[in-house]
């Protein structure tokens, strides 16, 4: 077996590094996915009034 033949085969071609980094990467972009499509609807008014623990001045129970 030639030099070069030996070389390439141990190196495996780049295959097995690029399996490496590309496994965790989409195994990470999969669970965002899930995550994503699992997150409840965002309601229009808490968004727009800042979520909780805003100071709403319409919210009577604010305590002032």
């Amino acid at each position: 077996m030639r030099l070069a033949t030996r070389v390439v085969m141990m190196h495996q071609g780049g295959w097995d590094e690029i399996a490496i980094v590309a496994g965790p990467v989409l195994v990470i972009a999969v669970l965002i996915a899930v995550a994503r499509r699992q997150r409840p609807p965002e309601d229009e008014d808490d968004s727009a009034a800042g979520g909780e623990g805003a100071d709403n001045p319409e919210d009577p129970e604010d305590g002032r």
